[in-house]
């Protein structure tokens, strides 16, 4: 855990299930990776954790022990911050395919626990940002129709032709 203990502490998820046996397979679960300056990230569907070197993830510039990509376990696209990655420096990651992380957590029971209420927590909390940025945005389309309505009706043209057909 020494190894591995620095990174740790960035994976939310992870903090129930951080003193138990399940870390040492976990640990044994990640697979290495390294990428020439400039080179894209395009994997998804993996947590990536910077053992060396500098990226950019999104607007943020990474570093040793940084983490990206947290919400990898979930499966549901409109719920995960996908950002693009571009390697600053050469890079040289580790990284735990969504596979992996289940096939371990098969085999500790209590832990599959934890970490599937995170999960569902994460699934929970971004939902209802997703459904309150659907809301907002009909809203605002709601409010630019009305907007655009009532301009149309206060034209001078508008004006004339209501006066013709009251007349």
């Amino acid at each position: 855990s020494e190894l591995h203990g620095a990174w740790l502490d960035n994976v939310w998820w992870l903090h129930s299930v951080r003193h138990s046996h399940f870390m040492v397979q976990l640990a044994l679960a990640f697979d290495p990776a390294l990428y020439t300056p400039q080179e894209r990230v395009k994997e998804l569907d993996r947590l990536f954790v910077v053992r060396r070197g500098v990226c950019m993830h999104g607007v943020k510039v990474l570093t040793k022990d940084q983490c990206w990509n947290l919400d990898f376990m979930l499966l549901q696209g409109h719920l995960r911050r996908l950002r693009t990655t571009i390697a600053i420096s050469y890079l040289h990651v580790l990284f735990l395919r969504r596979d992996m992380l289940n096939q371990t957590l098969e085999y500790f029971p209590k832990e599959r626990r934890l970490v599937r209420r995170a999960y569902r927590f994460l699934c929970l909390t971004r939902g209802v940002v997703y459904e309150a940025r659907k809301i907002a945005a009909a809203e605002r389309r709601r409010r630019r129709l009305e907007g655009r309505q009532s301009t149309v009706a206060g034209t001078p043209m508008a004006q004339a032709l209501g006066g013709l057909g009251g007349a």
